[in-house]
C-alpha cells in the first residue's frame, strides 16, 4: 500500500489535534504497531508489570524514529481473562511514564475480557503509535543524500529490550537460573530485575525526528545483528567500517552473548 498524505486536521482524536497543531501542515503520517511479546512471561512470573508498559511504547516509537517520524500519539490494546485492577493500573503506569518520555499523547486504549482465553494472571498487550514527518523531509533512511565519508554512530541499548526472550528462557534453564537469583552479569539485581529492564526509547536521543534532522538513515538492531542489517538498511552505501572496539557492551548482552546457544 503507498504511502498516504493525510493532512493533520482529518485526525478525529482532540488529543491529537491538540500535539498536532504544535506542527507544520501537511506532515505525511506514520503508524507502527506492536506488541511486548514474550517477555511478558517474566512479568507474569516475578508480579511486576509497569516496565512491560514502558516496553510496549517503545517498541513501537522506536519503529518510527527510523523511519524519522517524531510520535505524537498512542493508543494500546490490554486483554485478559479476568481484570486484576492492580496489574493492570500498573502497566498503564508504565505506558504513560513511556509516552511522556517520548514526547506523545497517550489518547485511548481497550482493555478487554475474555473468560477462558488466558491462565489466570496472564493477558496480552499491542499498542499503535502514530507519528510525523515534518514538511519537506523525507522519510528516513534517505539513501540519495548517503556519501563516502559519512560516520556511522551507535547507541547503546539498556539491555536485551523485548526481542528474542525465547532464546533468554533457554539460556536461564541451561544455567540452572530463577528469576530470583542473584544475576551472574549484576550482582546489584535479580535475574527478574535485570532481564526486565525496559526497551530504550530512542525519541529524544536520535537528532531525526524534529525540524533539526541530523541523520539520514537510523537501524534498529538486535542482539549483534548489526553487520547482517546495516547493509540492507543503508544501500546503496557498499562499505560499512564498525570500531567495534569502542561499541560498550550492556552487561546481560555480553553474558548471552557468551552463550553458545547464540551462536
Amino acid at each position: 500500500m503507498p504511502n498516504q498524505l493525510v493532512p493533520l486536521d482529518h485526525l478525529y482524536t482532540l488529543e491529537v489535534v491538540e500535539v498536532a497543531t504544535q506542527l507544520d501542515k501537511a506532515h505525511i503520517l506514520v503508524q507502527a504497531m506492536d506488541g511486548v511479546g514474550t517477555k511478558l512471561k517474566i512479568a507474569f512470573a516475578t508480579n511486576k508489570h509497569d516496565t512491560v508498559g514502558v516496553d510496549l511504547v517503545a517498541m513501537n516509537v522506536n519503529d518510527l524514529v527510523v523511519q524519522g517520524a517524531e510520535p505524537i500519539s498512542f493508543l494500546d490494546y490490554f486483554a485478559c481473562g479476568k481484570l486484576d485492577v492492580d496489574t493492570a493500573a500498573s502497566f498503564i503506569e508504565g505506558v504513560a511514564r513511556a509516552c511522556q518520555e517520548s514526547g506523545c499523547a497517550l489518547v485511548g486504549g481497550e482493555t478487554a475480557e475474555m473468560p477462558g482465553m488466558y491462565a489466570e494472571g496472564e493477558y496480552d498487550a499491542a499498542g499503535k503509535a502514530t507519528g510525523a514527518v515534518h514538511q519537506g523531509q523525507k522519510l528516513l533512511p534517505d539513501k540519495e543524500a548517503m556519501v563516502e565519508g559519512d560516520v556511522l554512530l551507535g547507541l547503546a541499548s539498556s539491555g536485551v529490550h523485548s526481542n528474542g526472550f525465547s532464546l533468554v528462557w533457554k539460556i536461564l534453564e541451561k544455567e540452572g537460573l530463577s528469576y530470583h537469583d542473584i544475576a551472574p552479569w549484576d550482582q546489584s539485581h535479580t535475574v527478574g530485575e535485570s532481564v526486565l529492564t525496559p526497551t530504550r526509547i530512542y525519541v529524544k536521543p536520535c537528532p531525526g525526528v524534529n525540524k533539526e534532522r541530523a541523520g539520514q538513515g537510523y537501524g534498529a538492531h538486535n542482539w549483534g545483528r548489526l553487520a547482517g542489517e546495516c547493509p540492507s538498511a543503508f544501500e546503496p552505501v557498499s562499505l560499512l567500517t564498525v570500531n567495534h572496539t569502542a561499541c560498550l557492551q550492556v552487561q546481560i548482552s555480553g553474558h548471552c552473548n557468551s552463550r553458545p546457544e547464540v551462536h
